[in-house]
């Protein structure tokens, strides 16, 4: 569940140094440590195989500490992103060509009346800081439930009477 803008937390420069700090220890850590391992194991009195189980150690304490700080990173540092997808798209009707290898794809629906067959040829991302935060509550019902009440057979007469054309006007291709 996404917080409300009064609940989500602010980025305020303690916030920002810790998170900083917290992505800078481990490379400053293993920079220090590893050209001492051979003073260490002299003084420790050890071999280099033990000192060097102790590096293993750190990385494996490295990997549990994400478990705590990567999910504070997401929350309080992640942008919003929206992806953009560039290509061309070919409809495919009900009846026609491809219908049946692509609508298997799909959960069945008696009310599917077309698919968009995409071809993308270039993805971006940009900020998402102008999109509103909303949560998903649960997914829409009617247009199941009116055409499982309508009937495969029913379905065609209600396309031909009500989305032989757009809402501008122009023909949406629809078999008559």
């Amino acid at each position: 569940m996404t917080p409300s803008p009064q609940q989500r937390p602010t980025l305020t420069p303690l916030l920002l140094a810790v998170l900083a700090l917290l992505s800078a220890f481990t490379p400053l850590s293993i920079d220090m440590y590893l050209p001492a391992l051979p003073v260490i194991a002299v003084d420790l009195k050890g071999t280099a195989g033990d000192i060097q189980l102790t590096l293993s150690a750190f990385i494996i304490a490295f990997g549990a500490g994400q478990i705590f700080y990567g999910p504070a990173g997401d929350r309080f540092g992640r942008r919003p992103v929206i992806l953009r997808a560039y290509g061309t798209a070919a409809t495919l009707h009900r009846g026609e060509t491809g219908w049946e290898e692509l609508n298997a794809l799909f959960p069945p629906d008696p009310g599917a009346r077309q698919i968009f067959d995409v071809a993308v040829d270039l993805v971006q991302t940009s900020c998402g800081y102008a999109v509103p935060l909303m949560d998903f509550v649960a997914g829409r019902d009617t247009l199941g439930r009116r055409a499982a009440q309508r009937g495969e057979a029913g379905m065609p007469a209600y396309w031909r009477e009500k989305n032989a054309v757009t809402i501008d006007g122009f023909p949406t291709g629809l078999p008559a």
